[in-house]
């Protein structure tokens, strides 16, 4: 979506990630075994906004209630 949205991240060694996502109801956590390599986080990142938020988008549900 190209709308924008506000998250709270955790980045861990290797590319471990914790993402909290209010606006889709969502908390993701990204565990990975690319501890000390080039790139690691962004490969989590690219997974997560290719593959995670569209998946979460689709199934986006009022977080109010």
């Amino acid at each position: 979506s190209d709308d924008p949205s506000q998250a709270g991240m955790m980045s861990g060694n290797g590319g471990n990630k914790v993402i909290i996502h209010p606006d889709l109801c969502a908390s993701t956590v990204i565990t990975t075994t690319n501890y000390g390599q080039r790139g690691a986080h962004a490969k989590s990142e690219a997974l997560y906004e290719a593959y995670i938020i569209p998946l979460l988008e689709k199934g986006r549900k009022d977080c109010t209630s």
